[in-house]
């Protein structure tokens, strides 16, 4: 994949990217599902 701010290239598995620092699809995913959880009161 590749960053949508700089362009550079990323593993599947990026977060963020290096360069920039602008956060990856996967990285919007995991804190929306973190949120998620401690909305529902699990943790």
């Amino acid at each position: 994949m590749y960053c949508k701010h700089c362009g550079k290239e990323l593993a599947d598995e990026a977060l963020m990217c290096p360069d920039c620092g602008t956060p990856t699809g996967v990285a919007l995913f995991f804190l929306f599902i973190a949120g998620c959880i401690i909305a529902s009161g699990a943790l």
